[in-house]
């Protein structure tokens, strides 16, 4: 399952998770997105990757510029610091940036820390203020789901968070990849085998024998 994403000002609506998004020239951070990764076809918990850039101001009116550099400084440095695995330092530059600019993203990004220090339940809050600022954060619900699914084993809140995603991002194979593996664990095959053929047409090379496996399933309910 794909990383969680550690973001910063997003310039407009994220057409795919799975590419990079577009940024104002004047960001000094480049936006990276999120990975995710499969471990025998099992949604693994979001993790952070690589720093990207802050995305949006949904939800917060624009500070004044000094107060704005303040923010992004704090949110740059804190990215840099959960990149390399430090999240306890990355939490207090994390925690400055959203007290000076609570934002969907800066909801986001200290929630990804939160994750990394083993804070699920402090994660799962930044992740919920996140879409209720911004209620097009895809990277959002998909970490929610992620974390309902490997954590709290809860499938059917997580296969929602999931739907709700690849309604935000309906061209991104990797959220249909996750959403089959959860509707294939639950049983729900034919549906399964629906998102496992959309991500190998959308070019996702490594959905064919999840693909082939569950079709297998479906013919033979004794096959696993």
């Amino acid at each position: 399952m794909r990383r969680a994403a550690v973001k910063a000002i997003r310039a407009g609506k994220p057409s795919s998770i799975a590419t990079h998004r577009q940024h104002t020239a004047q960001l000094p951070v480049q936006a990276i997105l999120f990975q995710r990764r499969h471990s025998a076809g099992k949604p693994q918990a979001p993790q952070p990757a690589k720093a990207r850039s802050y995305a949006s101001d949904a939800g917060f009116p624009q500070p004044p510029p000094v107060i704005a550099q303040q923010a992004q400084m704090a949110m740059s440095q804190g990215l840099a610091l959960l990149a390399q695995g430090d999240a306890p330092a990355a939490s207090e530059l994390l925690a400055r940036a959203l007290e000076l600019r609570p934002t969907a993203d800066a909801h986001y990004n200290m929630g990804v820390c939160q994750l990394m220090l083993k804070n699920t339940d402090r994660a799962r809050a930044h992740w919920l203020s996140s879409i209720q600022l911004d209620p097009t954060q895809a990277d959002a619900f998909v970490s929610l789901g992620n974390v309902c699914f490997m954590d709290q084993k809860d499938s059917q809140r997580a296969i929602a968070y999931m739907r709700k995603a690849l309604e935000l991002a309906p061209r991104d194979p990797e959220i249909m990849f996750n959403l089959a593996t959860m509707l294939e664990s639950t049983g729900e095959l034919a549906e399964a085998v629906e998102m496992y053929d959309r991500a190998v047409s959308h070019g996702l090379e490594k959905a064919q024998p999840f693909l082939r496996n569950a079709i297998a399933k479906q013919m033979n309910p004794k096959h696993k």
